[in-house]
């Protein structure tokens, strides 16, 4: 036996295996054998960690990039499929309401009466306390040719229930009556329908805009009527304001 094949088996490792009553047998593994025995499991485990680790984190990248490039038009769509709920749920509780008014057509005087400039509608109800809304950081600019007139509508309900309805703004000048929101003209029909006034809905606020002729007085007088989908008045108010 050569020198080199003998330093070689001094680095051996040799084993006896004994199996129940079998003939033990001999066993001789090199160095890099049994490295390879001791090593390989853990290294094929930790390997296995880390395979699952990047296929989850790959898996929701994959789940987050889909969701950011979902369709503009679905969103859209999701949007507008939750307005119309809403706006179905709303005229469902309008339908009711029309139906119980018209089985009282009686028309409140005190309401017609404080609105001679609005034509009043069947069962009419003077709704303005408890209050549903308020104005609120009123401000009059002037223009070359305008006036106008700017304000926050505030919803002051318990849970802000959703408002809705439409509003009229007067100005007076002395003389003549100037109507927002057609045009900011001065009103030749003392019989408005409460319709043509701004539509509006909030929960919250809403600011609101409007723009008449410039009157003639450095002093105006300005009246705003809000009135709900039913046409009954929720909000009136007088102001004179001075036109800087």
């Amino acid at each position: 036996m050569s020198s080199n094949t003998k330093e070689a088996a001094k680095n051996n490792l040799s084993f006896i295996l004994y199996e129940n009553n079998k003939v033990p047998r001999y066993l001789q593994l090199t160095p890099r054998e049994y490295k390879a025995i001791l090593y390989v499991p853990v290294v094929l485990t930790v390997f296995s960690i880390f395979a699952l680790a990047g296929s989850y984190f790959y898996t929701k990248n994959i789940e987050n990039l889909i969701k950011a490039k979902e369709p503009l038009i679905i969103k859209n769509l999701r949007d507008e499929n939750s307005g119309l709920t809403q706006k179905n749920s709303e005229l469902t509780t309008l339908n009711l309401d029309l139906t119980n008014r018209l089985a009282n057509e009686t028309i409140s005087g005190a309401s017609a009466s404080s609105l001679n400039i609005i034509a009043p509608v069947k069962g009419q109800k003077d709704l303005t306390s408890p209050a549903s809304i308020k104005i609120e950081d009123i401000k009059v600019n002037k223009g070359n040719e305008k006036v106008e007139l700017s304000f926050n509508l505030i919803n002051i309900t318990q849970d802000n229930n959703r408002v809705s309805g439409y509003i009229h703004i007067f100005l007076f000048d002395g003389n003549n009556y100037f109507h927002y929101p057609e045009g900011g003209d001065s009103i030749r029909n003392f019989s408005l329908n409460y319709t043509k006034g701004e539509s509006f809905a909030t929960s919250r606020f809403r600011p609101v805009t409007a723009k008449f002729d410039l009157p003639k007085t450095s002093t105006a007088m300005f009246k705003v009527f809000i009135f709900n989908r039913l046409g009954d008045i929720v909000h009136q108010q007088l102001f004179r304001e001075e036109i800087k």
